[in-house]
């Protein structure tokens, strides 16, 4: 027993080593990292209190293998899969850190992210089989929007542009969001294609979403996904009602078809 724990701890490690911090990011909605070494920061995800404190930055360190992250005001410390469970459950880790179903839960995440799987320790001592195996499938690609085959999808290629960055034109619950969050400069936000949007025709979000633009690593815009800036109204409605099945509301909304990881 103690022999496949200990193959399954090492598959688990290797597979947090293969996954970056902008994969996660990314995956959730949230403004990749602008360096590769020092530190990362970002609202803390286990607690938005948080940001209401001068010290409520998140800290992730770019430099090491597991991405240590701490928060300088509730005092969460642990690594990418805790960075992982926040995002996720916009909470911190019952007692402090992972364990048991949460642990679990953080590392079933991981393969949907990265569009891999833990190494299977059983497989690999299997012997070769007769049947010959087949090629994976091809990963899929984001097209640009500029070459969509909707003409729909090559509208929006440039929705960026029309994104607010400037809280005094913002709604009011954009503009308290981004007061809340500092380090949301009118300069960054423009460079990263994030802000706010008044409903219209052309625009996915037409309620009050934050939205953020994604882009390959060419720098051509792929899709957009948006943040629910009412969320936690909604989500402390759906508590009160009991948490109705089908009424669970989402933190962020994603353009269809658009392939994360």
């Amino acid at each position: 027993m103690s022999r496949q724990k200990f193959g399954y701890m090492n598959d688990v490690d290797q597979l947090i080593e293969q996954t970056s911090v902008d994969q996660v990011l990314t995956h959730y909605g949230k403004p990749p990292t602008t360096k590769t070494t020092g530190e990362h920061r970002i609202q803390c995800v286990f607690d938005e209190a948080c940001s209401d404190s001068q010290y409520g930055n998140l800290t992730v360190r770019l430099d090491d293998t597991v991405n240590h992250i701490y928060c300088h005001t509730c005092g969460v410390r642990g690594n990418l899969r805790t960075l992982l469970h926040g995002l996720e459950k916009n909470q911190a880790p019952a007692g402090g850190r992972l364990r048991g179903d949460e642990f679990k839960a953080a590392v079933a995440k991981l393969p949907e992210i990265t569009g891999s799987a833990p190494a299977d320790s059983a497989a690999r001592n299997r012997p070769p089989a007769s049947k010959p195996v087949e090629a994976p499938a091809p990963k899929p690609v984001n097209v640009p929007l500029i070459r969509h085959e909707k003409e729909a999808a090559r509208a929006l290629a440039d929705l960026h542009e029309e994104l607010i960055v400037d809280v005094a034109d913002m709604s009011p619950e954009a503009a308290q969001y981004i007061r809340k969050r500092p380090w949301m400069t009118p300069e960054l936000m423009k460079k990263w294609g994030v802000g706010w949007i008044p409903g219209n025709c052309r625009s996915l979000f037409r309620k009050n979403y934050l939205v953020y633009t994604h882009r390959n690593e060419r720098g051509e815009v792929v899709s957009y996904s948006g943040r629910d800036l009412t969320f936690e109204t909604k989500w402390q409605k759906w508590m009160r009602d009991g948490k109705p099945e089908g009424k669970k509301p989402n933190k962020h909304r994603y353009v269809s078809g658009y392939h994360k990881g």
